[in-house]
């Protein structure tokens, strides 16, 4: 795998894993089902575009503050924008680099969640200078039971109920439009709207110019919202046909709901590209919780599922609770152990199998390296 840095001359972790998925997610369509989390996802190009600007991806992540998240993500890039697939790649590494990074606790995920919303609008400006922007909607989960969800722009979050006799599909989240931001006004508004052309423009996007992080405007929604499945979407899905939301409420399981919509939206013209995420139960996302080690340390673990792939990223370094600093002099024993460790790993000869070590440089100082494992998922029919 070549791994080309159009992000920025030193990247950082955030950027780094953007570039991976720009390799192994912007695929032209793709589909996987992950029973452990109980849910399917997919992706398509479409019959029209060139590209796929649409990003998806699951991510279950150890992180510092000895918490295990899930977050099940879609960002759709900014159709007519230079860069729209880079800045959904890079709102997507933002998030899952963020909570691999968490060691302080917040007084609600809810506000976790605005945070890392923010900050992968920052970096998506930071990088791409205005060159692209992208949708964001999100679901993120806790081992202890919580689950919230975020939006900018207008990929869409459903709760979904696939119980026979039950199936529903029913909208939670507002699209961020100019037709939304002005139903409160006379029906002038939507006649200028439609005057000047703007009909389905969207009033927000992640990493757009000409403002700051704190101009966001992030839609948020709880656990008790979903009944007891959810549906996130981009805009190919649902915008290219009206029958979606039937369609996708009385599918009976994820892989079918997943399915049943690309096939949907490329039977009617496949004129944009599409991506979905659909989850039986929202409270699978949680798991188990694992517990303290007994060491109080834990290694940082990514596990991140794709359309096509899934990759295992590990850091080489250990994620451990603060401690007050040694003495010199078990200090200096612990480096000369370290040193002699070092040398000892770097001795072994490496490992047979399908595995890709990737290393980022940064000028400001050593960074860890990161192990990639990609197991391909199998191609499957529409």
């Amino acid at each position: 795998m070549m791994i080309s840095n159009t992000y920025q001359n030193s990247p950082g972790a955030q950027e780094f894993l953007a570039m991976i998925l720009d390799q192994i997610v912007g695929s032209q369509a793709s589909q996987a089902s992950i029973e452990e989390l109980g849910l399917a996802m997919a992706t398509h190009v479409g019959l029209k575009r060139e590209r796929n600007e649409d990003r998806v991806a699951v991510a279950r992540i150890a992180a510092p503050d000895m918490e295990t998240y899930t977050v099940a993500l879609v960002c759709d890039g900014v159709g007519g924008s230079e860069a729209g697939d880079q800045a959904a790649a890079l709102a997507i590494a933002s998030i899952i680099c963020d909570l691999a990074q968490q060691q302080q606790s917040y007084p609600t995920l809810k506000d976790l969640a605005s945070l890392l919303v923010r900050r992968a609008d920052d970096l998506v400006r930071k990088n791409l200078q205005g060159r692209g922007a992208t949708t964001l909607v999100m679901l993120l989960a806790t081992t202890k039971g919580e689950v919230v969800g975020a939006n900018v722009g207008d990929s869409r979050a459903y709760s979904w109920d696939p119980r026979p006799r039950i199936t529903q599909l029913v909208q939670i989240t507002t699209d961020d439009t100019f037709e939304n931001e002005l139903k409160g006004l006379p029906d002038q508004g939507v006649g200028l709207i439609n005057a000047r052309g703007l009909q389905g423009r969207l009033s927000q996007a992640i990493g757009e110019s000409g403002r700051s992080a704190d101009d966001l405007r992030v839609q948020s929604f709880d656990k008790e919202d979903f009944s007891p499945g959810a549906v996130l979407g981009s805009d190919g899905l649902w915008r290219a046909a009206k029958d979606f939301e039937t369609l996708v409420g009385n599918s009976p399981t994820p892989t079918d709901a997943v399915r049943r919509a690309i096939v949907l939206a490329n039977w009617v013209g496949g004129v944009d590209n599409s991506s979905m995420i659909a989850i039986t139960d929202v409270e699978q996302l949680c798991g188990v919780s694992q517990g303290r080690p007994p060491t109080g340390r834990r290694p940082k673990e990514i596990e991140l599922w794709l359309p096509s792939s899934k990759v295992k990223i590990l850091t080489g370094n250990w994620i451990s609770e603060s401690r007050p600093a040694p003495p010199p002099r078990a200090k200096q024993e612990k480096q000369e152990k370290q040193k002699l460790k070092s040398k000892k790993k770097e001795s072994r000869e490496p490992e047979a199998g399908l595995q890709l070590e990737l290393e980022a440089v940064d000028s400001t100082g050593a960074r860890p390296k990161i192990e990639v494992t990609i197991n391909e998922e199998p191609k499957k029919n529409w």
